[in-house]
């Protein structure tokens, strides 16, 4: 009893008083406060633009496209002039293979003359490339022509230069006689009838050269090569020639 009264008359500090009854009010209040309601956040699904559909007719056919005729339209000059066969023209060359040749000086001069000189092959096969580029779709059969014979000058180039090599010398761009060959040495005219003129010209020419080295060698297949060559060349000059009427 003594110790009871001891502790019951016992003074309790102000600070601690204040202290146990803000703790009284906070738990009191932590009571009465309603509970939280958690409200899920609406998921939200990613949206795709829709591209509406919309249905062609097939179609079987394709379009037709108009495709203007080809054929030279004929004038008052040149409607009753006959049109050159390029038939023989059109057919694949071949020419002989150099055998049995003996090393000589003079021949190789004589061949690079042939292919690389001012009035050779070379000159004539890039003149004939160079109309190629130039020419007006209008002029039907010279193009023709010089398709063909583009495909000849290359064949009759290739085998010059194969038998400069066989008789032992260097296909070099010279032409035997101290000068390079040089792109002057082209007919670069635009005009369609100064082409045929120049071409029938340098044609001429090149035949009397093979003529004259034709007489020149005594190698076989040498002359057959060049015998095979002016066969060649005439008739690319009468095509030609024909072609020049009707221009």
């Amino acid at each position: 009893m003594e110790i009871y009264k001891k502790h019951q008359n016992t003074v309790t500090p102000t600070c601690v008083k204040e202290s146990l009854e803000r703790k009284k009010k906070l738990a009191k209040a932590k009571q009465e406060q309603p509970p939280a309601v958690v409200v899920p956040s609406p998921s939200v699904a990613p949206t795709t633009p829709v591209v509406p559909i919309v249905p062609t007719a097939p179609t079987d056919t394709l379009p037709t496209v108009p495709v203007a005729p080809v054929n030279p339209i004929p004038t008052e000059n040149n409607a009753n002039m006959p049109v050159p066969n390029l038939d023989n023209l059109l057919e694949p060359t071949s020419f002989p293979e150099i055998v049995n040749a003996f090393p000589t000086t003079e021949t190789i001069r004589t061949l690079k003359f042939l292919n690389f000189g001012r009035d050779g092959e070379l000159s004539i096969l890039l003149s004939y490339i160079y109309q190629l580029s130039v020419l007006s779709s209008q002029n039907v059969e010279f193009r023709l022509a010089l398709e063909s014979f583009v495909a000849t000058q290359l064949e009759v180039y290739r085998a010059l230069s194969n038998a400069v090599v066989a008789f032992g010398g260097s296909p070099t761009l010279t032409d035997g006689r101290g000068n390079v060959w040089t792109g002057r040495n082209i007919v670069s005219t635009n005009n369609p009838r100064c082409m045929l003129q120049r071409n029938i010209e340098n044609l001429e020419t090149s035949i009397k050269n093979f003529n004259r080295a034709l007489g020149e060698t005594t190698n076989q297949s040498l002359q057959n090569l060049y015998i095979r060559i002016i066969e060649e060349k005439e008739k690319q000059l009468s095509a030609l020639q024909n072609l020049l009427v009707l221009t």
